[in-house]
């Protein structure tokens, strides 16, 4: 009776094991996120980095990210921007990743080619090559030398251009004096108030660029330093941005509507012109509601 042969050790994958234990650099980082009250959100605006890249660094997926040394200035990063030293969370991540070696890969599904061996090119192969594509070019060359000769092409080109063209008359720069249209009875004053066509009035600006930011079924105020993100209901993002004291924003996209709101203490909601309270609404500074 034959001995079981031992399969090969596979090497560890990064990525693998859990995510959320406590020694794992994901996880200290998370934990300083969450701590410092920061939204994965907000701080991914303020790296400018894929949301979907700090959530892999985060779970410790790292088989996610390009490489390692993106891994580390990424976790690096994250350690400026909370403020916290960098040296405990670059001593915990590997140098490189370790690379997987599954035994299904070499299975009876690899091939192979014996020494010696050569495989016939097929004719439409034969075709494809440069030689193949030269010849068949002058080959349809000459057939449309032999089937539309040259003098031919020359002839109708000489035809157009003894076709004489037809000018339309010149129209007169000046319209006729009765032709000009008179206004009766109009003030000098409102002659030169006349707007030109095409160019909306000043008080349509002011219509466009101010009151309509701050009115709509939804509208945020930001008292201070704070970050908002909108979501309409087909999922399109309509606002993600920082805001600064003062700032105003008014929306009425399609219901319901989605809304994040980091620092949510300096925000204020107004929902179809009432005040909305963010206090059931709010976790670790952060409110999230449904605009129904």
């Amino acid at each position: 009776m034959s001995e079981p042969t031992a399969l090969p050790e596979q090497a560890p994958d990064v990525g693998a094991g859990r995510a959320d234990s406590p020694e794992r650099p994901g996880a200290l980082l998370r934990a300083a996120r969450e701590a410092k009250g920061l939204h994965i959100g907000a701080l991914a605006v303020a790296l400018k980095v894929p949301v979907r890249k700090l959530e892999a660094l985060e779970a410790d997926r790292l088989s996610e990210l390009p490489d390692m040394v993106f891994a580390r200035g990424l976790a690096a990063s994250v350690c400026r921007a909370l403020n916290i030293p960098d040296a405990p969370i670059l001593a915990k991540l590997p140098q490189r990743l370790v690379p997987r070696l599954s035994v299904e890969d070499a299975g009876l599904r690899a091939s192979y080619r014996v020494k010696g061996q050569r495989t016939e090119a097929s004719l439409a192969g034969q075709l494809l090559r440069l030689p193949g594509i030269a010849v068949l070019a002058l080959l349809v060359a000459g057939l449309v030398m032999v089937f539309f000769p040259f003098h031919q092409v020359l002839q109708s080109q000489d035809d157009v251009a003894a076709v004489p063209l037809e000018t339309p008359s010149a129209a007169p720069l000046n319209p006729p004096a009765e032709a000009r249209p008179q206004l009766a009875d109009t003030p000098a004053s409102g002659a030169g108030a006349a707007a030109l066509p095409g160019t909306p009035p000043a008080s349509a600006l002011a219509l466009v660029e101010g009151p309509a930011s701050r009115s709509g079924l939804l509208v945020l105020q930001a008292r201070g330093l704070s970050w908002v993100e909108v979501t309409d209901a087909k999922g399109v993002v309509q606002l993600r941005k920082h805001l600064s004291q003062g700032d105003v924003h008014g929306f009425s996209a399609a219901l319901p509507m989605s809304v994040v709101l980091g620092n949510a203490d300096m925000m204020s909601v107004q929902i179809r012109g009432v005040n909305f309270d963010l206090t059931a609404s709010t976790k670790d500074k952060v409110a999230r509601f449904e605009v129904k």
